[in-house]
Formats: structure tokens, C-alpha cells, sequence
């Protein structure tokens, strides 16, 4: 299974990219698992002091990956919380960096 998310480091700057290009860097339960541990391990880095968040490709991010969600056994609202949930761990990850 290919990354869902890309790491570079150069020097001080953590560049993040997102990379399902095929959904136009859609989010995914699997985006948001490694999003997650990503910015964890960038606002834990001391040597970390600029993070960049983008996209591989043509776009930033397209916004949920309806065609995961489709392909989705049962029910959908489940996985939907889950992904919810991941965003909110990003969020809360990028709002504590104490990246000076």
C-alpha cells in the first residue's frame, strides 16, 4: 500500500505532502492515521521549526474521499466518525506545536 501522506525534511522545515493523487488527495481513514502520527512526530522534533502542509499533485486536497466511502462495507456514518475524529487529532496536533 502506497503512503498516503509524504515526509521531507530540509533542515528546520517539515514538508508534508498529501498523496492520493488519484482522488485529488481525497482524505481517507488512512491520510488521517498517518496525518496524525506526522504532525505528533513534527511538534515532538526539537530540531522541527516550520511545518508546510500541501499537496502531491495538482491539488491541495479535495475534501473526503467519497469513492472510499462508497466502496465501504456497512455502515458509513461509523467510518465517517472515524475520520472525524482524525481531523480533530490534526487539528488539536497542530494547534499545541510549540514550534518556535
Amino acid at each position: 500500500m502506497e503512503k498516503a501522506v509524504l515526509v521531507e525534511k530540509f533542515q528546520k522545515l517539515m514538508l508534508i505532502k498529501l498523496n492520493n493523487l488519484e482522488n485529488l488527495n481525497a482524505l481517507n481513514i488512512q491520510m488521517g492515521d498517518e496525518l496524525v502520527k506526522v504532525m505528533a512526530d513534527a511538534a515532538g522534533d526539537p530540531a522541527v521549526r516550520a511545518v508546510i502542509v500541501t499537496g502531491s499533485g495538482r491539488a491541495f486536497c479535495s475534501g473526503g474521499d467519497l469513492q472510499f466511502f462508497s466502496n465501504l462495507e456497512g455502515p458509513k456514518h461509523e467510518a465517517f466518525g472515524v475520520l472525524t475524529h482524525r481531523l480533530h487529532r490534526i487539528i488539536l496536533e497542530i494547534r499545541q506545536m510549540q514550534i518556535q
